[in-house]
């Protein structure tokens, strides 16, 4: 199962080349722009691909306490850890493409 969450041109064609056979693509980032696929790939594949609008507020609790138990280990996806003064810098550099998953915002840093 692949997870597209970021939505930039080009990301859903990739999830396609690099998904198994009978794989299942999830798409959750808003791609705001034309995009195009090769659908012959999918259909050969067999993929299933299902397009999310978003979650529910049950879920997004549950997401919650998951992550509050550390049942879920969201380590990966956070890329940089800044303080406020790194913001101007950091938001600068966000504007092209970078390594950058999730960058969070500590105030006492």
């Amino acid at each position: 199962m692949i997870f597209e969450c970021v939505g930039a041109p080009g990301l859903l064609r990739q999830c396609i080349d690099i998904a198994p056979v009978h794989g299942r693509i999830v798409v959750v980032g808003v791609c705001r722009h034309e995009d195009a696929i090769l659908p012959r790939i999918a259909i050969r594949k067999e993929l299933t691909v299902q397009f999310a609008l978003g979650y529910t507020r049950e879920e997004f609790a549950l997401v919650l306490d998951m992550l509050a138990a550390r049942r879920i280990d969201a380590s990966a996806l956070v890329s940089d850890v800044i303080g406020l003064d790194a913001l101007p810098p950091m938001f600068e550099s966000l504007r092209q493409p970078n390594p950058h998953a999730k960058v969070l915002i500590d105030p006492g840093a």
